[in-house]
């Protein structure tokens, strides 16, 4: 009797070094381009592209945006093609699922209310899946040597070898434990295109770069950490106002009307608000002494507020919510920063 043998096949698939700046790309020009159409259509009273009974609905953009990104990756080697599909493709994908109100009700409502909501709770997703599932897992030895062999391809493309790439080479080899000759073979290849040039960062690093650095500057100071307990302080009282607000509005500013229709997002909304601020609350008061403690608390409070509030919130009150986004993002970063600084031993030559 013949015996069926299957050949096992394996997709040897990595992690690009790159990926956090690439999926920051994505994700940054996907949002700005849902921002400018927002604003271009309201400003312009919602333009139709056609006549008569031809609509040529904006979606179609998108995909011809994401069509050009994947022929990028598909017929053009480099790092600088990965850039360039990242940019183009994050407003490829903003621009089509801008118009997912009109694919998820029966009556193609482009304005239906939470479709703002369950976008932002996509980006969400999307960042989480980029920032845990990809970024913040170490790459094995393994990856680090398909990254140093991608970026050797990079120097013999752009025929450049400075001393910056020859630092980022060495520490992709260093940590990909290959064998001595192979890094030997590697940098001899290198050093063929080697040039006098210092520095070869793009704009968008060097500026990026810079703000961190500003950044850090004032997150790291003792005055901020003071001013941080009146911060959540008033961040308490404006996450109630924008709740009273929010609701007030859609209830055509009738109070009584609030209590007329109570719904999954009016629930969502005053139930994700009061876990922000009693998480916020508990921080400020529980833990006045203890520093790393307190903020512990502040910055769950901040992530459950990204995560819960603030996609109720985009379905009452889009600018309210906006404001909200970039207060908590800017708290959460601080604060993780300002963590990762008090925890370390006081003695540790890096954090003096």
């Amino acid at each position: 009797m013949m015996k069926l043998k299957f050949i096992k096949t394996r997709i040897p698939l990595a992690r690009n070094i790159d990926s956090a700046i690439l999926a920051e790309l994505f994700l940054v020009n996907s949002v700005l381009s849902i921002l400018a159409i927002r604003v271009f259509l309201s400003m312009t009273n919602y333009p139709q592209l056609g006549g008569g009974d031809l609509h040529i609905a904006h979606m179609l953009w998108g995909g011809t945006l994401m069509l050009t990104a994947i022929f990028l990756l598909i017929f053009t080697i480099g790092k600088p093609s990965l850039y360039i599909s990242s940019i183009i493709g994050g407003l490829g994908f903003g621009t089509f699922i801008d118009e997912l109100g009109k694919f998820i009700t029966s009556d193609n409502d482009y304005f239906f209310r939470p479709t703002i909501a369950i976008i932002y709770l996509l980006f969400i997703a999307l960042f989480f899946i980029f920032r845990y599932f990809f970024v913040r897992r170490p790459l094995s030895p393994r990856e680090y040597l398909i990254n140093a062999g991608d970026f050797l391809k990079d120097i013999i493309a752009t025929e450049d070898y400075d001393p910056e790439d020859v630092k980022k080479l060495e520490y992709l080899l260093i940590n990909s434990s290959a064998n001595p000759k192979l890094i030997g073979l590697f940098q001899q290849i290198a050093l063929v295109f080697k040039s006098e040039k210092t520095n070869k960062q793009s704009r968008y690093y060097i500026l990026k770069k810079f703000l961190k650095s500003e950044f850090l500057k004032i997150v790291h100071t003792n005055k901020f950490k003071d001013l941080l307990n009146s911060i959540f302080t008033f961040r308490i009282f404006f996450i109630i106002g924008s709740v009273l607000i929010g609701l007030l509005i859609y209830a055509d500013n009738k109070f009584f009307n609030i209590f007329s229709e109570i719904g999954i997002f009016e629930v969502g909304l005053v139930v994700s608000a009061f876990i922000t601020n009693l998480i916020a609350f508990l921080g400020l008061y529980r833990y006045k002494t203890e520093t790393v403690k307190r903020l512990n608390w502040f910055r769950t409070s901040t992530l459950f507020s990204i995560l819960f509030y603030t996609f109720f919130s985009f379905y009452f009150n889009q600018l309210s919510a906006l404001f909200g986004l970039t207060l908590e993002i800017f708290l959460y970063y601080a604060i993780d920063i300002i963590i990762s600084v008090e925890s370390k031993p006081k003695n540790n030559p890096l954090t003096n």
